[in-house]
């Protein structure tokens, strides 16, 4: 066996024999060849050359499963491919993934996951992660960081905890969620203790119904040592209580005035005589339009001014079904936004963030996935 590398630079183009190419199967789809794939190609008796690593005298198929399956069923001697030398069977895993993530027929979520998560395990058992944050991992695939590691977290989730017969990925954004779980307990994915298991599996049967925000306030108390329901329970019969004694809740508001009224400010007579005079020479001489200053808009105003323009959204649907409404508008008003908060933060002019804020931000996130969740199952990526 005597063949020509390729390097990054020069691509070497050359026959090489079906005979020479390694039985070794690292193909990154789970389920294998795609019968109507390797069929089409067959019909088409014209296809690209495959991608073969060169690791200890062995040639091992990267890229081109499909096309060498055709191969062989076409009974060719040899297959146009360039060769490229590795030095380690998980680099040339992984370039097997990137090359298929969205090659030809682009692996599924289900594919991107459980083959980075059999890597991870792979590096793992060699000893070869101890120095490699996870971040690195996850950014060594050609795919957005986020949606990477969401995946990743999803596959410990279901294939290492539930160990369930999912193959769909759904609802990857709340498989963050219990990830967090994985670390407050100090474990680490490819070797999680069977106690964490149980713990985390005993709380995602009973609340892997909740929406994410509330799932957050579970995750929560669970890392306080509390239990989400048996503290639902407390607020209710808390609100019981308060309902049967509304004397308890007037003194509280009573309370509350008289802390509030402890030191009263006196203001001197004469000063107010005079700003009475200044308001009323104000109105004498302003604008009949600037008597009574604008109020500022109610919660209310706004709701029923968002509730209007969904009117006529909806208006504007029935007529036209087809109707297609432009991102661009809607994205550089959020960006802006976005921009004067980080602003105004930088400045100290912004208010500092509570509980309730982060939720609502994290909120916005969940939507923003759920609005970009089918361009990942229908898009390929640069």
């Amino acid at each position: 066996m005597n063949y020509t590398t390729s390097t990054i630079d020069n691509k070497v183009l050359q026959d090489v024999l079906l005979t020479d190419i390694s039985d070794t199967n690292i193909n990154p789809r789970i389920n294998g060849i795609i019968e109507e794939n390797v069929e089409s190609l067959i019909e088409a008796k014209f296809f690209p050359e495959i991608h073969l690593g060169l690791l200890d005298g062995q040639l091992i198929v990267v890229d081109g499963y499909h096309r060498l399956e055709a191969a062989k069923r076409l009974q060719e001697e040899s297959i146009k491919a360039y060769i490229t030398e590795y030095k380690t069977i998980e680099t040339i895993i992984r370039d097997a993934i990137n090359e298929n993530m969205n090659h030809g027929q682009r692996l599924s979520d289900y594919d991107v996951a459980m083959s980075m998560f059999d890597l991870y395990n792979k590096m793992v058992q060699a000893g070869k992660l101890t120095t490699v944050k996870m971040k690195d991992f996850i950014t060594s695939f050609k795919i957005d960081e986020r949606r990477g590691r969401s995946l990743f977290n999803w596959v410990v989730l279901h294939k290492e905890i539930l160990d369930d017969e999912i193959t769909t990925v759904k609802n990857i954004s709340f498989s963050d969620e219990y990830y967090s779980m994985v670390l407050f307990l100090n474990e680490t994915p490819g070797k999680i203790s069977n106690e964490s298991k149980y713990k985390i599996r005993t709380f995602y049967n009973k609340y892997n119904h909740l929406s994410k925000i509330e799932l957050r306030k579970a995750i929560a108390l669970f890392k306080e040592g509390k239990d989400y329901e048996i503290e639902a329970e407390k607020l209710k019969q808390a609100a019981k209580e308060v309902d049967t004694n509304p004397l308890k809740v007037e003194n509280q508001k009573t309370d509350s005035i008289d802390k509030n009224d402890e030191t009263p400010v006196e203001e001197n007579e004469d000063e107010n005589i005079e700003r009475e005079v200044n308001l009323k020479n104000d109105l004498l001489t302003k604008p009949k339009q600037e008597e009574v200053p604008e109020a500022e808009e109610t919660i209310e105003e706004k709701i029923e001014k968002v509730e209007k323009l969904n009117e006529q959204i909806s208006e504007e649907l029935s007529k036209n079904p087809k109707e297609k409404f432009k991102l661009d508008t809607y994205l550089d008003v959020m960006s802006k936004q976005v921009m004067t908060m980080l602003m105004l933060q930088a400045k100290g002019n912004l208010e500092d963030f509570t509980k309730e804020h982060i939720n609502k931000l994290n909120d916005i996130v969940d939507r923003l996935n759920e609005l970009t969740e089918g361009y990942y199952g229908t898009k390929t990526e640069e």
